[in-house]
Parts: C-alpha cells; structure tokens; sequence
C-alpha cells in the first residue's frame, strides 16, 4: 500500500486555488475509489474544512473525477484507492481543484511524470474553474 498527497495552494487570476487530497493506492482486480475521510467540516470562517464522512459530495466528487483520469493515464493495472483526507475552504476550493490535487497524489504515488501538455490541460481545468458553478464536477478527458 502506498500512501500520498496532492496539494495545489496557488493564486491565478487574483483568485486563491486550494485544496489538499490524501490517499492509499494498492494492487487490486478492479478498480475500486472508497471515502473515509472523518473530519469536521466548516467550523468557522477561515479555518481550513477537513471533508468529514457524510456531505461535501461535490468535493468527493471532484476528487473521483482526478483519481479517474489519473489512473487511465498511468496505470494498466487496476488499483484500490482510498480516498482519507481532503481539505479546503468553501470560498478557495471546487471540485475541479480538489480533482486537481487528486491526480497528483495518484501520478505521485504511481511515480508517473505527466506530459507537459497533461500538466498543462490540468492546470487549464483547474485554474478556470471558477469559471463553472460552485459544485460543477469537471471531466478531466476532455
């Protein structure tokens, strides 16, 4: 089992980008994406948001979408992955930035060195994001 972590905490357009994804991926015969993450959610204006288990579906989701994408680009083998931790704040992070981060903890973890023009796709994704609604869930394939 191998353990990683995606961050992006980067500043475009005048706009802060933030999220930060750990996770566990292992040899499996298919592929399988599980939650458990167990934090406390929004607190307070200003504290960091750690997803607990139930809510922040959009963020799961976007989280899901970058762990799918990753894997089809490095991986010919199925893998198990377990999703523990994502973190961020509702004004700073979307689903496409927690998808952003997602990936990079798989590519990380898988140590698979993206193209330039993957890097760049990405980041095109994720740093127009708030572009899209609130809780739109990108696909990174296109």
């Amino acid at each position: 089992m191998i353990q990683s972590k995606g961050k992006i905490a980067r500043v475009r357009h005048g706009l802060l980008h933030f999220a930060e994804v750990e996770l566990t991926v292992s040899s499996a015969d298919e592929m399988v994406v599980t939650f458990d993450c167990h934090g406390e959610g929004f607190i307070s204006q200003g504290y960091i948001e750690v997803v607990p288990a139930k809510g922040y579906d959009d963020w799961k989701h976007g989280a899901l979408a970058g762990i799918t994408y990753a894997l089809g680009k490095c991986s010919d083998h199925p893998c198990n992955v377990t999703v523990t931790y994502i973190a961020g704040l509702t004004t700073d992070t979307n689903p496409s930035i927690v998808g952003g981060a997602a990936i990079q903890a798989i590519w990380s973890a898988l140590q698979y060195e993206p193209t330039a023009e993957e890097q760049t796709h990405i980041e095109k994704i994720v740093f127009q994001s708030f572009t899209q609604p609130f809780d739109h869930v990108p696909d990174f394939g296109s």
